[in-house]
């Protein structure tokens, strides 16, 4: 059993654009097939550059705000509640371009 508190968590900065902090809950090889489970805050203005994961799932869960999203050239606008899944291989990346900060808890999955 674990049990973990978000304000014990140190912030460290995502792979993809360090500026944007988030907070690990669960590491990657901790949970089999579970690339990590964390939360991050995008402020005003911040965005991360388009990626892929070529053997992963990834899922966003909106807590508070909004974003734009760039998932294989398609523009989607997720806010507050909304969940994305994106799938293996599929180039993405996010965008705050709203005044407030958006945050989201998200995990990936491996598919091998």
């Amino acid at each position: 059993m674990k049990l973990l508190h978000l304000a014990q968590i140190p912030a460290e900065g995502v792979a993809h654009q360090p500026e944007i902090k988030k907070q690990v809950l669960i590491k990657n090889g901790e949970i089999p097939q579970l690339t990590g489970f964390s939360q991050a805050v995008f402020k005003p203005g911040q965005a991360c550059e388009e990626h892929r994961h070529p053997t992963m799932y990834e899922v966003y869960f909106l807590l508070e705000g909004e974003a734009t999203l760039f998932i294989s050239g398609r523009e989607v606008k997720a806010a507050k509640n909304d969940c994305v899944v994106i799938e293996p291989g599929e180039p993405h990346r996010a965008v705050n371009n709203s005044r407030q900060d958006f945050i989201w808890i998200y995990f990936g999955v491996a598919t091998d």
